[in-house]
């Protein structure tokens, strides 16, 4: 049949024109265990994703869940960055959550990801700008700049990221696997992740968009650019970090080399923002309301709510292998009910913690 010559060739290498629907029967043979599951079944996945994508642009849409599906419910070692490094997957196909895709930037900072990404984590469209457009270089290494030396001062006098310290509650989210694709008993499974959803805390929409305004502002400034931006809360002290990043920037620009902004304050003391504990129950937010304090450079107590059991840049609280990531666990759960079936459990599996993507333990129910 066309269907299986076609799907021996792709397997041997040799990528022929075909119709979407053998695209799709090729996935669901992967899905439903026609080969033993694993990272090389996963690989055929992928590489039938990226061969077609540009000739089905659909095919974004349905295998960003798909492949995650995969992944979790067969317990793969496997970093979802990998997955932008070879498809330009647009924000709105990252599914089932963007920060899956970006955890091992989001274990450096904010400043880390794609710029694309990060106006995803602002309430301010810096692109939708009159000022962006024609400076965008500029604009992109600016924030980025701003927000490393935020992170940077922040750890300096607290001893914790700025990611962490604005890390909202986690959030869990249930959903049944392949919807959409052709999926037998076998492999249907109820998938149960918990994360950190950074890219919707107000906190860090509104702080990271205070930040790109006031960036914009100074540019506009240097650049004489008519008008100026409102709407910007943040702490004096915040502002003197970003103003640091900028004249590292210039000084960087001008001499090509890069000379390290020094914080400035009393003997021991190191000026920080007046940070707030939020209302939404995370880590407080940097909108700095007032006079900034000054903090000894002995790490004080983390404020904020659920710092017990949170999950973050710190890593996992509660034993396991310490992980950067931005997802506390994810598993998956009974098979996903039929008509006339109960979907019954099948038997409970231990998980184990394990340094993959943002995942510390995921076991099968």
């Amino acid at each position: 049949m066309v269907l299986f010559y076609w799907r021996d060739a792709f397997y041997r290498g040799n990528v022929l024109r075909t119709d979407l629907s053998y695209i799709f029967v090729a996935v669901y043979e992967i899905i439903n265990r026609a080969y033993p599951a694993g990272r090389e079944s996963l690989e055929r996945m992928l590489s039938l994703w990226e061969s077609y994508r540009e000739a089905f642009p659909r095919l974004d849409y349905y295998m960003s869940q798909w492949c995650a599906d995969y992944v979790l419910t067969n317990d793969i070692a496997f970093d979802f960055s990998e997955i932008l490094r070879r498809i330009p997957l647009a924000v709105s196909n990252m599914r089932p959550f963007l920060e899956l895709y970006v955890n091992d930037a989001l274990k450096t900072g904010l400043h880390a990801l794609p710029f694309d990404i990060l106006c995803e984590f602002s309430e301010y469209s810096i692109r939708n700008s009159r000022f962006y457009k024609g400076h965008e270089d500029l604009c992109r290494g600016a924030v980025r700049a701003a927000l490393s030396e935020i992170d940077r001062s922040l750890r300096a006098a607290k001893q914790i990221g700025l990611l962490e310290y604005l890390a909202p509650r986690p959030k869990r989210e249930v959903w049944d696997a392949y919807q959409g694709a052709v999926c037998g008993r076998a492999a249907a499974k109820r998938v149960e992740a918990e994360y950190l959803p950074y890219s919707k805390s107000a906190g860090i929409r509104s702080f990271v968009g205070s930040v790109m305004r006031y960036v914009e502002n100074a540019l506009r400034k240097r650049e004489k650019y008519a008008g100026r931006l409102r709407g910007i809360t943040l702490s004096d002290a915040v502002q003197r970090a970003i103003d640091r990043s900028l004249t590292a920037k210039t000084a960087e620009k001008n001499t090509g080399g890069y000379h390290r902004p020094v914080a400035r304050g009393g003997p021991g003391t190191r000026l920080v923002g007046q940070y707030a504990p939020s209302d939404r129950g995370g880590a407080g937010c940097a909108a700095g309301r007032g006079e900034p304090v000054q903090e000894e450079l002995a790490p004080p107590a983390v404020t904020g709510g659920n710092a017990a059991g949170r999950v973050g840049a710190a890593g996992h609280r509660g034993g396991g292998r310490r992980l950067a990531g931005v997802c506390g666990r994810a598993r998956a759960c009974a098979p996903r009910a039929f008509a006339g079936d109960a979907g019954g459990r099948g038997r409970r599996g231990t998980g184990r913690d394990r340094d993959a993507g943002v995942f510390l333990s995921r076991g099968a129910l």
